[in-house]
């Protein structure tokens, strides 16, 4: 059994003086994460908001034992930029994709690279064009777990659920807010993985004055969280649960609380 927790992320200002020391610089964070926390996993969030080089993933492998895992998640240009905003014409740039795959030819090499996350807006409707980009981006990470996370219902049809199982592409179990048009938390499996992400349940989520991500879950919630991945790793080969309720160090404050809870799961 095999179950990787982690949070979304790691350098934020808003972590200094919660969960990192008052005096660390940012340079520090990254160590200080994986020499602090009782961890085995992190998503790496960078790689959204520009393309890196292939040094940064070498940082990261660097600085990490051998049994660590990355998550990197998928440019904004592969994931929420293929759909133009006003025309809504699906138009992926794939001379983009090209550069970020090749951009991870060194920590696919080391063995940590656990996945690719690949978050789509609200807007990436299932469709011919939408499923057939899913498949090119499967083929394109050849034996490398491809992870997909969508924020609108009409994928938790069952003939998409299906035809993701059928590509043996891995859908991420995610817990929003009970909102309308969010997805509903129901933990699902539809390739040999499971991914759970832990976004909050902050209620001001459409308020743009108010932090969507400013919530801590309590323990109830947490132990609840604990019941379903123990009972679905019986059944997958590995389990993912990262915390993005990143907030003033939320998330490492919840991961932390399940980590705990599945190793007093399995002590008694």
């Amino acid at each position: 059994m095999d179950i990787k927790i982690g949070t979304s992320g790691f350098s934020f200002r808003d972590w200094v003086g919660k969960v990192y020391p008052k005096e660390i610089k940012k340079g520090e964070m990254l160590n200080y994460y994986i020499n602090n926390f009782p961890f085995s996993a992190l998503e790496i969030n960078v790689s959204y908001y520009k393309l890196v080089s292939g040094a940064v993933y070498d940082s990261f492998v660097n600085r990490t034992p051998d049994t660590y895992d990355f998550i990197v998640k998928a440019y904004k240009g592969i994931t929420h930029d293929v759909i133009e905003k006003g025309s809504w014409k699906f138009n992926p740039d794939y001379k983009v994709i090209d550069i970020f795959f090749r951009s991870l030819e060194t920590i696919k090499k080391s063995g940590k690279l656990g996945g690719i996350l690949f978050q789509f807006p609200p807007y990436f409707f299932p469709k011919r064009d939408t499923t057939t980009y899913l498949k090119l981006l499967k083929d394109k990470t050849e034996d490398i777990p491809v992870f997909v996370e969508f924020r609108n219902r009409y994928w938790e049809d069952n003939k998409y659920l299906n035809f993701l199982k059928d590509n043996d592409i891995d859908i991420c179990t995610i817990d929003l807010p009970r909102l309308a048009k969010l997805p509903r938390y129901k933990p699902t499996v539809t390739g040999k993985n499971a991914y759970f992400r832990f976004h909050g349940r902050n209620k001001n989520w459409y308020d743009k004055n108010s932090d969507r991500y400013n919530y801590l879950y309590s323990n109830d919630e947490i132990l609840n969280f604990k019941d379903d991945i123990i009972e679905i790793a019986q059944r997958t080969k590995k389990i993912y649960a990262f915390f993005n309720n990143c907030h003033a160090g939320k998330a490492v404050i919840n991961a932390k609380m399940l980590v705990e809870a599945i190793e007093n799961s399995y002590k008694s």
